[in-house]
């Protein structure tokens, strides 16, 4: 899909017209549980179209960091590990992409509050479950309403940013690989050193086999948008148009003592907020996690 024409209202109507041709790829334009179901596993469940499709396609505008967008070079680590600690070959980090209502737009407007009211319904029949365990219930929610306006937040989160790289199958000079000059050498899956982010401290990454990863994110013009130019590209008020699998991440423990590493967690039952730091477990007994999240390859719009 080529928007490349930037003027608001034109891209506006382009993505109007380009979410009316999809039918029940638009998040959107599912419901639960008639046009989607519940694909149950032993770690959780996926939720599929009725085909068997895994992904959705959801809109909305990229979300200032206050309302949960997390693209630094360090990702979402320091959201589950304290200020002192140090990013090596073993952390699993994901960038997270806050989507908020369109700010034009009436028939964008409302199909991200259709893409809401969806995963809300999911998040009900969830409750519900919840409800049936005997355990204490943590949840880490795919949704939030912030406190800077009235409509929900969609969280996105990335695929793992860094991934460990063994030297047998290390591209050709990998580690002194800086910024291809030509868009034909990108590739999604392309390990690049973590330096050639514009804001890597050296201070806070200590990887030997790690390297970044090129996710698979498009500008306008279906191009990838290199893992340096992501913030040029991804700034608060881009319109994004996401390919994304909606999960839910299940554990059940009867430890008293657990760690706990998730993102927004709360007790549904009490309104209790929990620890999160890893460094500092929860005494608990007999608690169910449940971790609602969206991970998603997309291409931008703006």
């Amino acid at each position: 899909m080529d928007i490349s024409d930037s003027s608001q209202e034109s891209l506006t109507s382009t993505v109007t017209a380009f979410i009316g041709d999809l039918g029940s790829r638009a998040l959107g334009n599912r419901n639960f549980p008639g046009t989607l179901h519940e694909h149950s596993q032993r770690t959780g469940c996926y939720y599929l179209n009725r085909n068997g499709k895994k992904t959705a396609i959801i809109i909305g505008e990229l979300a200032i960091a206050a309302e949960g967008t997390e693209l630094s070079a360090h990702g979402d680590f320091f959201k589950n590990h304290d200020a002192n600690s140090m990013i090596t070959d073993e952390s699993r980090i994901r960038d997270i992409y806050a989507l908020r209502r369109p700010s034009e737009g009436p028939e964008l407007q409302e199909l991200y509050d259709r893409q809401v009211a969806t995963l809300n319904e999911i998040r009900m029949h969830g409750l519900e479950r919840e409800e049936l365990d005997d355990r204490n219930t943590l949840v880490e929610d795919w949704t939030r309403l912030p406190d800077i306006h009235s409509h929900e937040i969609i969280l996105i989160h990335s695929k793992l940013k860094f991934k460990r790289i063994q030297p047998s199958t290390f591209l050709e000079d990998v580690d002194r690989l800086t910024r291809p000059q030509d868009d034909q050498q990108l590739q999604v899956g392309r390990p690049y050193p973590a330096e050639v982010l514009p804001d890597y401290d050296k201070k806070i990454f200590a990887v030997h086999t790690s390297k970044l990863i090129q996710q698979d994110i498009k500008d306008n013009q279906g191009k990838l948008v290199p893992p340096w130019q992501n913030k040029a590209f991804l700034h608060p008020g881009a319109m994004l148009i996401v390919e994304g699998t909606l999960s839910c991440q299940i554990i059940r423990t009867e430890t008293s003592t657990v760690k706990i590493q998730l993102r927004n967690i709360e007790s549904p039952r009490n309104g209790s907020r929990y620890c999160r730091d890893s460094e500092n477990p929860c005494k608990l007994d007999r608690t169910l996690y449940a971790s609602y999240l969206i991970y998603a390859s997309f291409w931008v719009c703006d």
